[in-house]
């Protein structure tokens, strides 16, 4: 079911939560841990995944596992603690292969701070790490090549960075009225700890490396993946959900820790508050692109014999197949190896599935045709000159259109042979 798939993000979720506790509690104290449990908790962008039938909330949780071992290694040099953390970042590699990108910031820090000792126990864990991870890197490679040949991502330009910023507080995509609101309230945050981060250091403040230490976990692997997006493009701001973490752990930090003027910490905590209220809200009302509204099942139910349900796409298919799994549902694959291709068969095998690869073979033999279609999908071919999409121009030529129906831009069309 739903619940019971959503349920393992939901679990890696909370893990993450109390690792974090865990690890600001580690370096700082109770006060903080608890301010930076109540952040990533409240996270738009950290609620989002942690509801999503996907990897990238194991993701944060094993390289927040990694980073905790990590901390509590290099400060008692216990073995145990740099195996647990190898097989964490072992895990995390496995669960998706961009967490290379957070991992090698985290190694790093015993160089920056010249720490020989440190540096070599975290080589050595890393290469156990790259053992653990062997039976799956040789796949890497045919990985990299699918990416660069068969999905729709270019070299991210300058406007990544502020939409990547602006999901660490709001989360994406937002309406273009409270777009700059967002916008506003994720620069004036970012604003405010760097200029606290800088003041605590030249005050020397107890907690100050820790916050840097944070600070630098926060941005470092989007800088490192959005430089190696200009070679291989594999930019995606959803892999930033650890780095998020570290934000959180970062602003916990400065709203307990920080010595300055206390309209700092206010203003801080005031603009992330906006910003979880924004991000939340929009997350539970967002309906559009690409989610199918469950409303829009409902008109299938007026169904006849002889009628077909296809799909111009599996956007749509496959959420409304499991919102009505007794209709039989089919859908137009993907052009083969083009940038939208990116549902294996080993996939469709597996949930039973099967795609037709022209319109007209997906509606063959039906007197009557419901047809599904993202009204988005319409617009990119009439923006690129076309009268309509391709599988609508063909319908209309072979079957009598008799009605429509608009779901917050998902729309249904019934076709009929005759009048």
């Amino acid at each position: 079911s739903i619940v019971s798939g959503r349920a393992l993000s939901i679990l890696a979720s909370i893990g993450t939560i109390i690792i974090s506790y865990a690890l600001a509690n580690a370096v700082g104290n109770r006060k903080a841990a608890a301010f930076t449990a109540i952040l990533l908790a409240t996270s738009p962008f950290q609620i989002h995944y942690s509801q999503e039938i996907r990897m990238y909330a194991w993701l944060a949780f094993w390289l927040a596992g990694a980073a905790l071992a990590f901390c509590i290694a290099s400060r008692t040099h216990k073995p145990g603690w740099w195996i647990i953390f190898a097989f964490s970042s072992a895990l995390a590699q496995y669960t998706h292969t961009l967490a290379v990108f957070f991992l090698i910031p985290l190694a790093m820090i015993p160089l920056w701070r010249k720490d020989w000792r440190n540096l070599r126990a975290v080589t050595l864990a890393g290469a156990g790490a790259l053992l653990l991870f062997l039976p799956w890197l040789v796949q890497v490679p045919a990985q990299i090549a699918k990416v660069q040949t068969s999905y729709w991502m270019e070299p991210p330009g300058l406007d990544r960075v502020f939409s990547a910023l602006t999901t660490y507080v709001t989360n994406l995509p937002l309406p273009d009225g409270w777009l700059v609101v967002g916008l506003f309230v994720t620069l004036s945050t970012f604003s405010l700890l760097t200029l606290e981060t800088a003041k605590s250091i030249r005050r020397r403040d107890p907690y100050s490396i820790e916050i840097s230490w944070f600070a630098y976990m926060a941005i470092a692997p989007l800088v490192l993946l959005l430089l190696f997006s200009q070679w291989i493009p594999v930019f995606t701001e959803r892999a930033l959900l650890p780095s998020v973490v570290f934000f959180c752990l970062w602003a916990g930090g400065i709203i307990a820790q920080a010595r300055g003027p206390r309209i700092m910490k206010v203003s801080v905590t005031a603009c992330l508050l906006i910003g979880a209220v924004i991000g939340i809200y929009q997350h539970l009302a967002y309906t559009g692109f690409p989610y199918v509204p469950r409303s829009a099942s409902t008109i299938l139910q007026d169904m006849q014999s002889g009628d077909a349900v296809v799909h111009s796409s599996k956007l749509s298919a496959l959420p409304m197949i499991y919102q009505q799994p007794a209709l039989t549902q089919r859908f137009v694959a993907d052009p083969p190896d083009s940038d939208s291709d990116t549902l294996s068969p080993a996939t469709l095998a597996v949930f039973g599935l099967s795609a037709d690869p022209q319109v007209d073979e997906a509606c063959h033999g039906a007197d009557r045709v419901w047809f599904v279609i993202f009204t988005r999908s319409v617009e990119e071919y009439r923006e690129a000159g076309a009268d309509t999409h391709p599988h609508m121009e063909w319908l209309a030529s072979h079957f009598i259109h008799q009605s429509g129906w608009v779901f917050s831009g998902l729309e249904i069309h019934l076709f009929s042979m005759n009048p």
